[in-house]
């Protein structure tokens, strides 16, 4: 059986989409929404459970004494 284009292209998002060297997370969920894999929903769950780093930056600790909430800049 040969694999589509779009088979072979969710496989590797799938794969990116676990790693941690790039900060293109939200866009690889997107684009495997997009394509439609049915075996994309495990790894999003998977990818939804990793705490990248890039998202923790800036992040207030939970080990603060004060529960200031965070405000975005206007």
């Amino acid at each position: 059986m040969e694999l589509s284009k779009a088979d072979v292209t969710a496989q590797v998002l799938m794969l990116l989409l676990l790693d941690d060297w790039h900060d293109l997370h939200e866009d690889i969920i997107f684009d495997l929404g997009l394509i439609g894999d049915p075996n994309a929903v495990d790894v999003i769950l998977k990818a939804a459970n990793i705490s990248f780093e890039y998202l923790l930056e800036g992040a207030i600790s939970t080990n603060s004494s004060a529960n200031v909430p965070m405000h975005w800049p206007e």
